[in-house]
């Protein structure tokens, strides 16, 4: 089995900040509207009051003194209005920039009592969301952004951020789109366009959509990152390794598309490029662990399990739940028989995983190359009952019943083995043993004949053990 490769990133600015009023004209267009309507009902009331020509007397006086002063009023009860508003949004937008995104939630809300169509509340409500891990809630804020701003193309981009969260990529993949549209040079809008494309399993639209935000901006590393990640996707070991390593040119520091580069390299079978890339992204802080177990499982393939242990232990330390390096930890113990280590660790990956087969084999194992064989049955027979098509597992399982001496139980395991796979050399040699045990050698033969085909160096292996059955 493979260690599972991490999702990609979360949209890139997790902790986006909120626009200030300025994004929106609305206010100010607001107050002047306000400004406007009250000096002409101030002249209306008062002409009407008034119905005789104007004349340069002392009402004509009285009349303009009485506009000015009311229009003078109104002046200073709107600005007064309009400040309590730019403080009400101001206080929200200072505890969202301290993260108290609860509090500025519902100060952006009670500015909306006031101002009901401001798009930036609106906007900072859905980013306050956001960075909550909120995004059901995120949802309809952001749609609202867009409802009094329909040209407004970084609502479009959270919106498709929140439903990328949730896995949602179809409706992501339609927000980013409309992002794009109000905004064709959205760098990052393209990138996420491509990743939800890419999630949706449609690599050549996603492709597509990374070497536009390439286009828009050729220094974007990110960009062919993710690229990479679609042809690898697709197979195309080829283009996936230039693209990684276009990327890592433009941006040396990035841990993250070293480890990527060196899953290609060791796909490419390039070992000693892929320990390069591996053990670079671990110098430059790759968390998740992956670095350090795809490292450690290429120092096993050479035979360095004592240097493949501490690389599995920060393995299991960054990601305590990462069941694969604990297998492969409890493994390189067995291997350099430090059997007493490896029980507790591969007994842990059961607990993280109680459906691995490999977990228990590799327990099993571990009990069987101690000489403990009554104490591995239980294991292999688990692994047995979760993956009752594999043949080798119910050889091993034979195995372990062969040398505890349980040779009825050992046949049924071999025959069983043979009933999925003939040609199991390991089931076929494992029956001659048990028949020369029973003292049954016609029958032993019988099997060293079939391996004579199969296995030669094994029908040899059998052969001898038949030789000595005759002997006195």
């Amino acid at each position: 089995m493979k260690c599972g490769k991490k999702r990609r990133p979360d949209p890139i600015y997790t902790s986006p900040s909120p626009i200030a009023l300025g994004d929106s004209a609305f206010l100010f267009n607001w107050f002047e509207r306000k400004l406007m309507m009250t000096w002409s009902y101030s002249i209306i009331d008062l002409t009407i009051k008034n119905p005789l020509p104007f004349r340069r007397n002392v009402h004509m006086k009285k009349l303009k003194y009485a506009s000015i002063l009311v229009v003078l009023l109104a002046v200073c009860g709107m600005s007064a209005m309009a400040q309590d508003e730019q403080a009400l949004f101001d206080r929200a937008t200072s505890q969202f920039s301290a993260k108290q995104y609860e509090a500025a939630i519902a100060s952006y809300r009670q500015y909306l009592v006031k101002i009901p169509n401001e798009s930036a509340a609106y906007y900072n409500i859905g980013l306050a969301y956001y960075n909550l891990e909120r995004y059901e809630e995120a949802l309809p804020a952001f749609k609202d952004a867009i409802r009094y701003k329909p040209e407004y193309a970084n609502a479009y981009r959270y919106l498709g951020a929140s439903y990328y969260e949730l896995k949602r990529y179809e409706e992501a993949v339609d927000a980013y789109k409309n992002a794009i549209r109000y905004k064709p040079d959205f760098v990052v809008a393209h990138i996420y366009l491509g990743n939800s494309l890419d999630y949706l399993k449609r690599y050549n639209e996603a492709i597509a959509a990374y070497m536009k935000a390439i286009e828009y901006d050729p220094k974007n590393a990110e960009a062919f990152t993710e690229l990479g990640v679609a042809h690898k996707r697709q197979n195309n070991l080829t283009a996936a390794a230039q693209a990684y390593e276009k990327s890592i040119a433009l941006d040396p520091g990035d841990a993250r598309t070293h480890y990527l580069l060196g899953v290609v390299y060791k796909g490419q079978k390039r070992p000693d490029d892929a320990i390069r890339m591996f053990q670079k992204a671990i110098t430059l802080g790759h968390k998740d662990g992956n670095a350090h177990y795809e490292l450690a499982a290429l120092f096993r393939e050479k035979k360095m399990d004592a240097d493949a242990i501490p690389l599995l232990k920060d393995a299991t330390r960054l990601n305590p739940k990462f069941t694969l390096a604990f297998i492969a930890l409890g493994r390189a113990y067995s291997v350099l028989k430090r059997f007493d280590e490896s029980v507790p660790v591969l007994q842990q990956a059961i607990r993280l995983d109680p459906k691995s087969d490999d977990a228990y084999i590799a327990l099993g194992n571990t009990y069987y190359d101690n000489g403990n064989y009554v104490e591995s049955i239980p294991y292999y027979k688990k692994a047995v009952e979760l993956s009752p098509s594999q043949a080798w597992m119910r050889s091993f399982l034979g195995d372990a019943y062969l040398n505890s001496r349980q040779y009825d139980m050992a046949l049924a395991a071999y025959n069983g083995a043979l009933a999925i796979d003939a040609k199991d050399t390991t089931a076929v040699y494992g029956l001659g043993l048990v028949y020369v045990n029973q003292k049954n050698l016609a029958l032993a033969r019988t099997q060293k004949t079939k391996l004579d085909v199969l296995d030669p160096s094994l029908a040899s292996k059998l052969q001898q053990k038949i030789d000595g059955a005759l002997k006195p």
